[in-house]
C-alpha cells in the first residue's frame, strides 16, 4: 500500500507542471519566430 500512495503522490502534480510547461511555451514561441524574422 505504502507503494501506491507514493506513486500517486508523484503523478499528482504532473498535470499542474505540464499545464504551466504548456502555457510557457504557447507564450515563448510566438517571440521566438518574432525574433527570427526581426534578425
Amino acid at each position: 500500500m505504502e507503494i501506491a500512495i507514493d506513486t500517486y503522490s508523484l503523478k499528482k502534480p504532473l498535470p499542474l507542471i505540464f499545464v504551466i510547461t504548456w502555457f510557457a511555451g504557447l507564450f515563448y514561441i510566438p517571440r521566438l519566430f518574432v525574433y527570427h524574422l526581426e534578425a
